[in-house]
């Protein structure tokens, strides 16, 4: 969809490609894999400089839960801004806030310590497993259709001896975490949200890992920087009844302002403290809290129950939209997410990447191929009805 007279799209045409030529200059990585350049966001939409309009599934990687430029978040951050910004010189009220929120959110948290990102949280989590455990190696858990970049360990808290595996690969997590003093320190979990259609995530794997973690003397860290409450108020550990050592937290609480908190127990979150002196809260943004705040406060709001049924309902329709394309793929998800599975075969990439050029051309922005879509507080049945009618004629297209 376009906005603009043609006019005007000449001019933004211009601009547009005078971006572009700049960015091969300046930015030479950005310039090889960005054709658009975005002029503006607001609730489930983007623009683009040159006015085409998106039904957003990418939405920062999930990471905007209510909406882009939803005016409640950015209310909250003004008026925040405008009273208090980073000053390092100590507590914050928005900051004792938050915490006080978190904990009621996930009462199974004893302890709550709000970080200026999320990585940071999770570097202070392998620290309190090391400190704890006295051991140094890490076994990643990673679910594969979630972005990859944000599955990967962060460089600087990646060691050689540490391990990266896939849910799907349950006889490498029994063995490492069955190896009695020789287990690693910790094991981070990335919730694997994405299986087969209107199933609910598995609960045995999550609940064999936490049993034999415990065995091992093992701490376990569910890694919700990117998931956090977008599913259920109560965060991964209440979808799949498992209560974790330590929870990360990230932008998606913020509505993708960033931010981030590490809860769980306090002795854990207290060794720390008596490891490292000084005030680690210092860098935390108060307007970035009271985006977090003001989050938290529509999601408990409004619930989680909207976007569910939206995810639900575009589900179902993507899979009778496949089913009557004859299509080579399946559709799964869980709640407001979804990911689409292209089959094995020698065409499957060409296939998937026909189906995302098609979608963009209906005015439906998707993640890359076979990683997670998501749907907003923002969204209509109108949206998912545009979306469902641009796969239909997309699968139609891409179809043996």
């Amino acid at each position: 969809m376009n906005d603009h007279s043609s006019g005007d799209r000449r001019a933004d045409d211009s601009r547009t490609e005078d971006l572009l030529r700049r960015a091969s200059v300046v930015l030479p990585r950005r310039r090889r894999i960005q054709t658009e350049v975005i002029g503006r966001s607001q609730g489930s939409y983007i623009w683009t400089l040159d006015g085409h309009r998106y039904v957003d599934h990418v939405l920062s990687g999930g990471t905007i839960l209510i909406g882009h430029a939803d005016p409640r978040v950015n209310r909250a951050v003004s008026e925040t801004s405008a009273k208090v910004d980073p000053t390092g010189a100590g507590l914050v009220e928005e900051e004792v806030l938050l915490a006080e929120c978190i904990s009621r959110l996930l009462p199974w948290a004893e302890a709550i310590d709000v970080t200026p990102t999320a990585d940071e949280a999770l570097s202070r989590a392998l620290r309190i497993a090391k400190i704890v455990t006295g051991r140094q190696e890490v076994l990643w858990i990673r679910c594969r259709h979630e972005r990859r970049a944000a599955n990967e360990p962060p460089g600087e808290d990646k060691s050689p001896a540490d391990q990266v595996t896939d849910w799907d690969n349950d006889d490498i997590i029994r063995h490492r975490l069955t190896q009695g003093d020789a287990a690693p320190g910790a094991v981070v979990v990335k919730p694997c949200l994405h299986v087969s259609i209107e199933a609910s995530p598995d609960q045995d794997l999550p609940r064999l890992v936490r049993h034999l973690s415990i065995a091992a003397g093992t701490i376990l860290i569910f890694d919700e920087s990117l998931t956090g409450f977008g599913r259920h108020l109560g965060g991964y550990q209440s979808i799949v009844e498992v209560t974790p050592d330590l929870a990360v937290l990230g932008e998606a609480m913020g509505n993708g302002y960033g931010g981030g908190a590490l809860v769980g127990r306090a002795d854990m979150i207290e060794a720390l403290s008596r490891e490292v002196s000084g005030d680690q809260s210092l860098g935390s943004r108060p307007y970035v809290l009271a985006a977090s705040l003001e989050t938290l406060r529509i999601l408990q709001e409004q619930g989680s129950e909207h976007t569910n049924r939206l995810g639900s309902a575009l589900r179902y329709e993507m899979a009778e939209a496949i089913k009557e394309a004859g299509a080579p793929v399946s559709v799964a998800g869980f709640g407001s997410s979804w990911s689409l599975d292209w089959k094995a075969d020698p065409a499957g990439h060409m296939t998937s990447g026909l189906f995302h050029q098609r979608m963009r051309s209906a005015g439906i922005l998707l993640s890359p191929s076979d990683t997670a879509n998501y749907l907003c507080v923002a969204m209509s049945d109108s949206d998912v009805e545009e979306t469902v009618a641009a796969a239909r004629a997309a699968l139609r297209q891409v179809a043996p």
